[in-house]
């Protein structure tokens, strides 16, 4: 599983009315942790399957992948009894070796999982990443629009006033960091042609920053900020030189359509 936080509390530390002034972490309590969710906030298994198009033929779904990928996966499906080929449930199982540090199992070889990471990545990130419509694209809703809703209303929580906890980890499935990545337009980078997958265990950062009193978002995974590339979202950024933060505002309005639900 890998876990995605939410919503640190931030002000200014601007000197003075600089356009982009500086921002910093607000950590005057103990961060404490609350784990929130579940399954509800999760794509629903075999969602993209269905929303790509993407027949029982396993043939079929290879389409968009680098030829080296494609024939691993033809290989593995060679391997397996016929109907086997279910490529995201492989990649689960191959995901729950990496976290024990087993990096090929009885399953799939090393080369076979980077091929499956590269093959999810493929069947999500079309349907979800920012285009030049002026709101997300349905996927989004479809997808994870209770876990986004989830995290948006934590910060609106945190603009409120004084809140009981700094910091908010919701537990999900690696497919669920990786469609919010996609959804936020997130430049994930390192993957390449192969596109990006989640590793075990890996985090992606929501921090919610107060720069000269404009709340604001800012993404990192592993301490590297990321910039949002596309969409509304990403024309902010690159409006600001490639600032990595945007307003919450923005956020909102972006994904109004994909966070209605009951309050």
């Amino acid at each position: 599983a890998a876990v995605l936080g939410a919503a640190k509390a931030a002000r200014s530390a601007a000197a003075s009315g600089g356009a982009a002034g500086a921002a910093a972490l607000v950590g005057a309590r103990p961060v404490e942790v609350l784990l929130q969710g579940g399954e509800g906030l999760l794509p629903a298994p075999g969602y993209f399957s269905a929303a790509a198009g993407v027949p029982a033929d396993p043939e079929r779904s290879l389409a968009d992948l680098p030829a080296e990928d494609a024939e691993a996966l033809r290989g593995l499906a060679r391997r397996l009894p016929e109907g086997a080929a279910d490529w995201d449930k492989l990649l689960e199982s191959s995901l729950c070796l990496e976290g024990t540090g087993i990096q090929a199992g009885p399953m799939c070889t090393a080369a076979e999982t980077v091929a499956l990471k590269g093959l999810a990545w493929s069947r999500r990130s079309p349907l979800l990443r920012p285009s030049a419509a002026p709101c997300a694209p349905p996927a989004v809703a479809g997808s994870i629009g209770p876990l986004l809703r989830e995290l948006l209303r934590a910060c609106a929580a945190a603009l409120e006033g004084p809140t009981e906890h700094d910091t908010v980890l919701y537990l999900s499935q690696a497919d669920g960091l990786a469609c919010a990545a996609a959804a936020f337009g997130l430049d994930v980078g390192g993957g390449g042609a192969r596109g990006w997958w989640p590793g075990y265990g890996e985090a992606l950062e929501v921090s919610l920053l107060d720069v000269a009193g404009v709340p604001r978002l800012c993404f990192s995974i592993g301490g590297r900020e990321l910039v949002p590339q596309g969409g509304p979202l990403g024309e902010i950024c690159s409006s600001a030189s490639g600032s990595p933060s945007f307003p919450l505002s923005a956020a909102l309005e972006y994904f109004a359509d994909s966070i209605k639900g009951d309050d």
